[in-house]
């Protein structure tokens, strides 16, 4: 067995946070592991290996004192007044978590902490990265099951070993992810649910995922999984088309779009780094590169304007102009963001609204006819 693996099951087997169901299974798939390493001995490791890395332990920190994480909300939300109310419902169950999570009332309550939000909105106002941030500012961890489409209850549930190919429920993928059993879980588009079929319906999946006092069970592993600490999210963006039962279960919060202010601000500060790093430009010795390659706020704007309501389309459609805005730069001068990003000497490359008006010629219409001077070419005579 990989030592690696080996290490991890002592640690799981000497601890009291492993529930004694885990602990048993655990010795058993060690006693019973083939002795020859052929095909049967790669998966019963595997296996193994899947039992071992679900959070089972108690995260050594919990998430921020109140007054600390009210603080890390208000610093993650301020540039998005309509999730605000979100932020601060958040905290609030926050609140109820630290005092449900302190150890003599934890002992003799096997429940779980709090109640799951709905974020309900249009798409495009930010949940998604609203979740995250929410997340961050907890310092916890955060992954996402997306249910868009979603029709079998089996996903939810897991596949039984018996079946070929079987995996784990989407439910223990996004635990393992998050690496933490108190960690933020996003439940992304309940609203749009299947119908189900032979396999059950995913809402009842969904209902005994939330339901669940440490009880739900991964029916591929065959054991419950530790969900009594996870904070749940979801996001809708039709409140009417989720199921009645699952709005019995959580606090419903509408988030609304960002204002145009808000918008820009946002572009320039979260989405244009974000985008430099997803194209590969990365800090470098100490020097982020959204100060080697600087995003004007006249530029954001007109990435901005046109992009649908405000309430609609959001950021996406301005994410993927901010894209390609980089690749049309990278075609017209080759090395031009390596050079700009790795070499000190070359100056700083502020791009503004008549730069972006040159690069993306579809954007000129939505140009304020209050700025002076035409879209002018884009010069880089230095580089």
């Amino acid at each position: 067995m990989p030592d690696d693996l080996a290490g991890r099951v002592v640690t799981l087997l000497g601890s009291p946070d492993v529930p004694g169901e885990v602990g048993d299974r655990l010795r058993r798939l060690l006693h019973d592991l083939p002795a020859r390493r052929d095909r049967a001995w790669r998966e019963e490791v595997q296996h193994l290996r899947t039992v071992a890395s679900v959070p089972w332990l108690r995260a050594p920190q919990g998430w921020r004192e109140h007054r600390d994480l009210s603080a890390a909300v208000d610093r993650e939300l301020h540039r998005h007044r309509g999730a605000r109310h979100a932020g601060q419902v958040f905290v609030e169950h926050a609140a109820l978590r630290a005092f449900r999570n302190r150890p003599a009332v934890r002992s003799g309550s096997g429940g779980r902490l709090g109640t799951a939000m709905l974020l309900v909105g249009p798409p495009g106002v930010g949940k998604t990265r609203l979740a995250g941030e929410l997340a961050r500012a907890a310092g916890t961890g955060f992954s996402t099951i997306g249910l868009a489409g979603q029709s079998d209850g089996t996903a939810l549930r897991g596949f039984p070993r018996t079946y070929a190919r079987s995996q784990p429920s989407v439910v223990t993928t996004a635990l393992v992810r998050a690496g933490r059993r108190d960690a933020v879980i996003l439940l992304d588009e309940v609203d749009k649910l299947g119908p189900g079929g032979s396999e059950g319906r995913p809402a009842d999946a969904l209902l005994e995922v939330l339901d669940g006092r440490g009880e739900f069970r991964d029916d591929h592993l065959d054991l419950p999984l530790p969900l009594s600490e996870v904070c749940w999210i979801a996001t809708a963006n039709d409140l009417g088309a989720v199921p009645a039962p699952l709005l019995d279960r959580v606090e419903v919060v509408h988030v609304t779009g960002f204002a145009r202010l808000e918008r820009e601000l946002l572009v320039v500060e979260r989405l244009w780094p974000q985008v430099l790093q997803d194209v590969g430009l990365w800090p470098v010795d100490g020097v982020r590169p959204e100060t080697r390659l600087v995003l004007r706020p006249s530029a954001a704007r007109l990435l901005a304007a046109g992009s649908g309501t405000r309430d609609e389309e959001g950021l996406r459609t301005t994410e993927r102009r901010l894209h390609r805005l980089l690749a049309v730069l990278a075609a017209r001068i080759p090395h031009a963001l390596e050079l700009l990003v790795r070499r000190p000497e070359v100056p700083a490359l502020e791009i503004d609204e008549g730069a972006v008006a040159d690069l993306l010629p579809e954007l000129r219409a939505h140009r304020d006819p209050g700025e002076v001077g035409g879209p002018g070419p884009m010069r880089f005579g230095y580089l």
